[in-house]
């Protein structure tokens, strides 16, 4: 009726209704494959994994050479799961080719970048540490004319003229 070659179950009998054992007749039959009970074996847990890899199951078995029919599929689970895995292939394809750009452009520029901030943030605390004398002390009277020092040498003429 069902095209069941085993079952596998744990090998207590299972009552049903008058029936004393549901399993009687596939073991007398040698297809029933006892299972054992562990405290840290859930089957309800086992089931779950079954089901949530069993799109991998299929689409390794694809890839190996079985059929659609040998796995009792229907044609659109096959081309769903052909589809699913090009999807993969293009994914990790852009995937492999951003982490290569990566490594390529951006970590030698980022890696720079910091080592010249680096450089910058250690001049800085050099300068900090120096005091600068200051070569203009005394105030322009007339903007065209350079600053002169408390000495009367030629001062700095980077900043806008002072006026009175």
């Amino acid at each position: 009726l069902f095209q069941i070659d085993f079952v596998a179950q744990g090998a207590d009998p299972y009552p049903m209704g008058e029936i004393p054992d549901i399993y009687k007749p596939i073991k007398d039959a040698g297809r029933f494959l006892p299972v054992f009970r562990t405290n840290s074996v859930s089957t309800s847990e086992l089931i779950s994994r079954i089901i949530a890899e069993y799109d991998e199951y299929l689409t390794r078995n694809l890839e190996r050479g079985y059929t659609r029919h040998d796995l009792g599929i229907n044609i659109l689970t096959e081309k769903r799961l052909k589809v699913k895995k090009r999807v993969e292939g293009v994914q990790k394809r852009i995937h492999d080719y951003v982490a290569d750009f990566m490594a390529y452009f951006y970590e030698p520029i980022s890696h720079r970048i910091y080592a010249y901030l680096s450089d910058v943030e250690a001049e800085d605390e050099d300068d900090s540490t120096q005091t600068k004398p200051f070569t203009r002390t005394s105030t322009l009277v007339n903007s065209t004319e350079p600053a002169k020092d408390v000495e009367g040498g030629e001062g700095d003429e980077t900043g806008p003229p002072e006026t009175k």
